[in-house]
């Protein structure tokens, strides 16, 4: 098999290491400080399409596929890694699920400003006495009315929980 990176993967690679190195680096000491990823990111990412890596078109993405959005991840975890974890919770734990198994207008009222960095996403599972095992969750979503459904339960270690726009839980569906 023959690994040789096309002159579009060397493009690229090239060109988005010089954006985190200019646009994202720069600041990752200050983010880790603050314990703040600064909404800019969010916006700068998604401007040279990091969001919309893994995703279709029609929904703000670049289609690009799993081995461009690896490559890109590496490069943005070395240049901050904090902002790696965030961005990716938006685009990746919250997107990834809705572009997977979302229905069509799940897709369309969601990934669109995910991937345009309008809106933050985030992905509730982890509990205080389940933690991260979804066998063991005890969070009840319980359907109120046609399509309606109330949650409750407790939910922790939210990555983005203080500053998302929209939360995709994890629930038991009870009656």
């Amino acid at each position: 098999m023959d690994f040789t990176l096309s002159e579009d993967e060397l493009l690229f690679i090239n060109s988005f290491n010089d954006f985190c190195k200019k646009e994202i680096e720069p600041f990752a000491e200050e983010a880790d400080r603050k314990k703040e990823i600064p909404r800019s990111h969010f916006h700068k990412l998604a401007q040279i399409g990091y969001i919309g890596l893994p995703h279709e078109e029609e929904y703000g993405g670049q289609n690009a596929g799993a081995f461009r959005s690896l490559i890109a991840m590496q490069i943005l975890g070395k240049s901050c890694g904090s902002t790696f974890f965030s961005v990716g919770a938006s685009g990746g734990l919250f997107g990834l699920p809705i572009h997977h198994y979302g229905n069509e207008e799940q897709k369309r009222n969601y990934l669109p400003s995910i991937n345009d960095g309008s809106k933050i996403g985030s992905l509730g599972i982890t509990e205080p006495d389940a933690g991260s095992d979804v066998s063991s969750l005890r969070t009840i979503a319980k359907e109120v009315s046609k399509g309606r459904y109330q949650l409750s339960g407790q939910k922790t270690y939210i990555t983005n929980a203080p500053i998302a726009d929209f939360c995709l839980f994890l629930p038991r569906f009870g009656i």
